[in-house]
């Protein structure tokens, strides 16, 4: 696996050091239940998301304002995007589906943004920034994390960061538009495009939170 070499024991290491000093907190986020977005239809939840990404894009604004003030280097910043709606409806219902009914409350990275740095070290120290900016903006602050740098293996081999929170503003009727913030590093991101190839046909192989691809 590609990935799997490029993660070597050195960068292992300095993971394992950045993580503990910069996001020794970050196991509480882990364990947290997946979020949902509380709409009644897949149609209203994405015209919903559309109506705040401009509310989501001041958020990524603010949190790169901030990493350039305390010198923390984002080698790439996409801003904020949406999902395509091809890959929400598929997930929605060919995927979420198979868990409840209702498998659109389960998209929680309709609005997301990927932030890529050459340094486990900027990474968790981007991380703190996004705790403390949610706890100002963010209803609820920080609602969940995965932090796929941190397992001894993964199935796919990708590892990131993932941050969910509440789209600021999008919380007043208490339903609010969950978002995703993702943290990569390049030695994996440098390789996205080529593995995502193979990604889209193994997630064809998704049952009920399992991928039988894997076993292969």
């Amino acid at each position: 696996n590609l990935f799997n070499q490029q993660y070597s024991q050195k960068q292992r290491k300095l993971q394992k050091a950045y993580r503990s000093k910069y996001a020794s907190n970050l196991a509480h986020y882990e364990s947290k239940p997946k979020p949902i977005c509380n709409y009644d239809g897949f149609n209203d939840l994405i015209m919903y998301a559309k109506c705040y990404k401009g509310k989501f894009k001041d958020l990524i604004s603010c949190i790169a304002d901030e990493c350039g003030k305390q010198g923390i280097k984002i080698k790439d910043n996409s801003g904020a995007k949406e999902k395509d709606i091809e890959r929400a409806f598929y997930k929605a219902f060919y995927i979420y589906s198979f868990e409840r009914d209702d498998g659109h409350k389960q998209l929680t990275d309709l609005l997301r943004c990927s932030l890529v740095f050459t340094e486990f070290e900027d990474l968790y120290k981007c991380f703190a920034v996004v705790k403390d900016l949610a706890k100002q903006k963010c209803k609820g602050g920080i609602i969940r994390c995965k932090d796929r740098f941190d397992p001894q293996n993964m199935p796919f081999g990708y590892r990131d960061l993932l941050i969910n929170v509440n789209c600021p503003g999008s919380d007043q009727k208490g339903r609010p538009i969950v978002c995703e913030i993702q943290l990569h590093h390049k030695i994996f991101y440098e390789h996205k495009k080529i593995s995502h190839g193979m990604y889209k046909q193994a997630r064809l192989f998704d049952l009920k939170g399992h991928n039988i691809a894997y076993e292969y």
